[in-house]
């Protein structure tokens, strides 16, 4: 049998879980200030064939520490890692007719962002970095794929 100190305190410590789980559901949602727009291709790639045109990123995927993972030319996408310790880096690289040269020009996009291991996860979560720690990553390969010869 518990005494009443006891029940207090299992009464009290039960008060106490449920104002911490009722503070964390009214907990103000965190902002973005980023900005809610189409993103800009960052490179040009003269071209009509989307498979060797992702073929070429590819092999700059390559020089560059990645690998690749997954190729939909469908969607004219390559999608690649780079492991980095005990994280990685991922990066989606997709191409677009470019619709004032549709016969002849891709515009080509990005998105990259590096995952880590956080306490509490067994899966990687994506770091939120700031557009400076993103350039330091992934500056090389933007630049290099930039690069590339505009006419094949």
């Amino acid at each position: 049998m518990m005494s009443s100190n006891d029940t207090r305190r299992v009464v009290s410590g039960l008060v106490i879980a449920m104002a911490v789980l009722s503070l964390e559901q009214c907990a103000p949602a965190q902002t973005d200030e980023t900005p809610f727009v189409r993103p800009e291709p960052f490179a040009s790639i003269q071209g009509t064939d989307v498979r060797s045109t992702l073929d070429q990123l590819a092999k700059v995927l390559a020089t560059n520490d990645f690998k690749v993972t997954k190729v939909t030319p469908g969607r004219g996408e390559v999608a690649a890692t780079r492991t980095v310790g005990e994280g990685e880096d991922r990066v989606l690289i997709w191409l677009e007719w470019d619709l004032d040269r549709h016969q002849d020009l891709f515009s080509v996009y990005m998105n990259a962002g590096s995952y880590a291991k956080f306490f509490g996860n067994v899966e990687l979560r994506r770091v939120k970095q700031s557009a400076s720690e993103i350039e330091s990553r992934f500056g090389p390969l933007r630049q290099a794929i930039q690069a590339l010869p505009k006419d094949r």
